[in-house]
């Protein structure tokens, strides 16, 4: 009898991770209940019936793994991707990425340089850390400028960076964050959604909050950069281990 182990490697002080070991036996005709092993995997096992004459075990393999759930539930994340939307500034299309660690909103320079928007160069005396680690003074800031997202104004100042903001044009960070009422909520499935509220009606009490004016998704179950795990190859891995009695 053969007994192949698949599994993927997880933070084993947080979660085991689960085993599944395909017992395989020419012309088996009853499965192996599950078990669980003293190891740090969760194994679950079945048997399997081929024909050694006309089926190899890479062929079995191939054919089984991919039947089986490795994963019933949510794992904790060893990483989670940074929350991003669509919207427009100054009426052109853009990508926001939402920062709650940081105190002032960004653009990057080249961006800036396509808006034609007037500049208030007391923004100049602002700095941030560079990549180098020393203060590298903003290229001044737009005040009240015009962001739009689901068709409504939520206008916001935003500084404009001289290093860049990445893939995104607007990095939307705590004073904006603030002005909105935003709420961010989480699911362990792996949902992000935020909440912001266009007159800041967020805060009122309980009995007089309204509800919010745009609602917008940040991240979906299943997202590539949501991992956890953490062999960045996300295949199983297969191992065949030594023979087992088919008595046992």
């Amino acid at each position: 009898m053969y007994m192949v182990g698949i599994w993927e490697e997880y933070g084993r002080a947080l979660m085991p991770p689960i085993n599944i070991c395909l017992l395989m036996c020419p012309l088996a005709k009853q499965p192996v209940l599950p078990s669980v092993t003293n190891s740090s995997f969760v194994e679950s096992r079945v048997g399997l019936e081929f024909d050694e004459s006309s089926e190899s075990k890479e062929e079995i393999m191939i054919c089984y793994a991919s039947m089986v759930k490795i994963h019933p539930t949510p794992q904790p994340l060893f990483a989670m991707v940074t929350g991003c939307f669509k919207g427009k500034f100054s009426g052109k299309d853009v990508i926001f990425m939402i920062d709650t660690g940081s105190k002032l909103n960004l653009m990057a320079k080249e961006f800036y340089d396509r808006t034609n928007l007037a500049i208030d160069l007391d923004g100049t005396c602002w700095s941030l850390k560079g990549i180098n680690g020393h203060p590298v003074p903003l290229g001044g800031c737009v005040r009240n400028a015009e962001i739009k997202i689901s068709g409504r104004h939520f206008d916001h100042h935003v500084f404009v960076s001289r290093e860049g903001t990445g893939k995104q044009e607007i990095i939307l960070r705590q004073p904006w964050l603030q002005w909105y009422c935003a709420s961010i909520q989480y699911t362990r499935q792996g949902v992000m959604n935020m909440r912001i509220w266009q007159d800041g009606d967020g805060d009122k009490f309980d009995c007089c909050k309204q509800g919010p004016s745009v609602l917008i998704p940040l991240c979906t179950p299943g997202t590539p950069h949501n991992t956890a795990t953490l062999n960045l190859d996300q295949g199983p891995r297969i191992e065949e281990v030594e023979d087992i009695d088919a008595e046992k």
